[in-house]
Order: C-alpha cells, then sequence, then structure tokens
C-alpha cells in the first residue's frame, strides 16, 4: 500500500499466473485493483565442466525455483553435430536438479547442457561455459602385442576412451636406457581404439625396451 498525500494506492504480488490490470496501483480495495505476478524457474550452473565419456556419471544443476510437481530433462548435444540424447531429471531440493550423462556413440570432445521442465525450456542465466561439459580421453595399454622388429613397422592397438577424430594423436616411444625418443603419428579407429606403427630404430640406435607415450595436440 502507498500512501501519496491523502490518497491511497494498493497492489500485490504473488506467486500465481501473471495477470497485470491496466491500473494495478490506484486508490480502492485490495480485491479490485490486485494483479498477479509469477516467478519462473532458472538455472546457472552444473556440478562438474569435465567427465568421462561413456555414460553414467551424474552432474547436478543448479538454479533457483524448480518445482517437484514439475517434470525436468536434461538435453545432452554433442559439439559439432546435431546428436544429442535426453535423460530424466529428479528434484532434488528448490535449487538442484540431478541427470545423468547419456553415452552417445559418435566421437565429441564436449557437450552443451539444456533443461527441460513439463518439456520446456528452463531459462538459463550463465555463460556458455557453464551448461558445457568437456569429455576427456585417455588410454589404459596395448592390444596384443607387446614387441615388434627393430626395423619398424608393427601395428600397434591402443585401448582407451574418448578418442576423437578431429583430434590429432601421436605415439612416442621412449628408450628406457635414454637413448632415443621417436614420435609416430596415431590414427583414431574407434572411440576406443587407436593404431599406430612401430618405427625403425635404423642404424642409429641399438634394439631396447621402450616407454610408450600417447599425446593429443602435442601434451599427454
Amino acid at each position: 500500500i502507498q500512501d501519496e498525500g491523502a490518497q491511497s494506492y494498493i497492489c500485490r504480488v504473488d506467486s500465481r499466473s501473471l495477470a497485470q490490470l491496466s491500473n494495478p496501483c490506484k486508490s480502492g480495495s485490495a480485491k479490485e485493483n490486485a494483479f498477479n505476478f509469477s516467478f519462473f524457474a532458472v538455472w546457472t550452473n552444473l556440478s562438474l565442466h569435465e567427465a568421462l565419456p561413456g555414460g553414467s556419471q551424474q552432474i547436478l544443476l543448479f538454479g533457483a525455483g524448480f518445482q517437484t510437481e514439475s517434470v525436468y530433462q536434461c538435453q545432452f548435444v554433442a559439439s559439432g553435430s546435431w546428436i544429442q540424447k535426453v535423460s530424466m531429471g529428479s528434484v532434488i531440493d528448490f535449487n538442484t536438479v540431478r541427470c545423468t550423462i547419456p553415452s552417445l556413440e559418435a566421437a565429441t570432445t564436449s557437450l552443451q547442457v539444456t533443461l527441460l521442465g513439463d518439456t520446456k525450456e528452463v531459462t538459463f542465466e550463465g555463460a556458455v561455459q557453464d551448461r558445457t561439459i568437456r569429455l576427456l580421453d585417455g588410454w589404459s595399454g596395448l592390444e596384443g602385442i607387446s614387441m615388434g622388429p627393430a626395423s619398424g613397422g608393427q601395428n600397434l592397438t591402443i585401448i582407451g576412451f574418448g578418442f576423437n577424430v578431429t583430434s590429432s594423436y601421436q605415439c612416442v616411444f621412449m628408450s628406457l636406457s635414454s637413448t632415443f625418443s621417436i614420435s609416430v603419428p596415431g590414427y583414431v579407429l574407434t572411440q576406443n581404439r587407436i593404431i599406430c606403427t612401430s618405427p625403425s630404430l635404423g642404424g642409429l640406435y641399438s634394439a631396447d625396451q621402450a616407454s610408450l607415450q600417447l599425446l593429443r595436440e602435442g601434451s599427454a
């Protein structure tokens, strides 16, 4: 209620549907001159911004105004494509929704998240990086073969996860006696397989055991 001189003005705000009168604040009773104001849910950030590919990891979406009676879904869109998947969300409290990151068959380096509430997009208030998940890659070993001739030419299959065809990989063979370090290109077969060919030691180095390192864009 506003009091300007001898005149009283009455307004009302609540969380029901928006229905604003042409002149909501004027003299009279609250019943005659009230208007409604509705609050809508928003979200602003994720609990993590890096994840392993293959799905099953859970993330939290932080915001305000989430309702237990609403149905929430998280939409994940793969970078550089139109490929997308949706997982069901569960309301933890008014400020938190939980979703599970799905598995995408296509190789991708990141996912962008959209939150849906009752099939409509929930307003996002934040920067692009706040809704983006970068998918990690890594490797665990070689498939089968662990030795080859000093003349080179032995194909090696590296087993791992999250390999991307748009990234550049190198296999680095480092002598355990520190006599040589030789790098050869690695080629992505699938998200879980990279192939590289052992180098020739030529007449420069004697046969030796070597450790293998996998580099992406020049970094391990």
